[in-house]
């Protein structure tokens, strides 16, 4: 019992790490800075359009 215990506080301990991670992360500011990008950016296409693999993890503006 005492090992199940110690797991879920462990458990809870990474949760509450990850919750507190996530609330500091400046979302405001990146959506402005996306939205700034998206006004410059026409046609963004994703990699997964490309028809060879030489061009994967690349994005291409025409």
């Amino acid at each position: 019992m005492k090992f199940l215990a110690m797991l879920a506080a462990s458990f809870s301990m990474i949760y509450l790490v990850l919750v507190v991670h996530a609330f500091s992360f400046p979302t405001q500011k990146k959506a402005e800075e996306l939205t700034a990008l998206s006004l410059h950016v026409k046609d963004a296409k994703p990699s997964l359009s490309f028809p060879t693999h030489e061009y994967k993890r690349f994005v291409y503006v025409p």
